[in-house]
């Protein structure tokens, strides 16, 4: 667990570094709590095979206005610590569209994208470690804060056997800078 922590140290640090190079408004990072949600025949918190799934996950977020700041694309790179079913991590990105339908940069938004991670779980749900994602939420920012909730769907995308789905709902806490 201290590696993976450490690990997650580690990465918010670089990703602030890089950040400050290009310096815009547009950079972010996040901490997030997520647990398995709506998987097949199980209650909240619990994958197919029935164990407890559950992370802290930490994101560092680019955010590209691409038409008057009302829809951006964002670039978020992520690495979680897995507590259950077993301990372990997740690496990976998801690309995405960002939508303030109110206000620009502020306010409500959606989101949704794909993406892909590797995961040191062996879940019993998919045949291999390198997975596809799909995730949709909404948020709101204030100003520089921001909070989210968002749903993600892991899958093997038919590459390997079995090709059950995992999903997940993550609440995030963040900041741009």
């Amino acid at each position: 667990m201290r590696k993976s922590l450490a690990a997650c140290a580690v990465f918010i640090a670089l990703c602030a570094l890089a950040a400050n190079g290009f310096c815009e408004d547009n950079f972010g990072l996040s901490l997030g709590y997520g647990m398995a949600a709506f998987n097949k025949d199980r209650s909240f918190g619990h994958v197919q095979s029935g164990k407890s799934y559950n992370f802290i996950q930490a994101v560092f977020l680019y955010e590209k206005p691409l038409t008057q700041k009302e829809l951006a694309l964002v670039v978020e790179p992520f690495v979680a610590y897995v507590n259950n079913p077993t301990s372990g991590a997740d690496v990976g990105f998801d690309l995405g569209l960002k939508y303030y339908p109110f206000k620009p940069q502020s306010g409500l938004y959606l989101t949704a994208g794909p993406g892909m991670a590797y995961t040191s779980i062996g879940f019993e749900e998919q045949g291999t470690h390198l997975l596809f994602v799909v995730q949709g939420g909404i948020g709101y920012r204030y100003k520089n804060l921001f909070i989210e909730d968002r749903f993600r769907h892991y899958s093997n995308g038919g590459t390997a056997s079995p090709n059950w789905s995992v999903n997940a709902n993550i609440i995030t806490l963040g900041t741009h800078f």
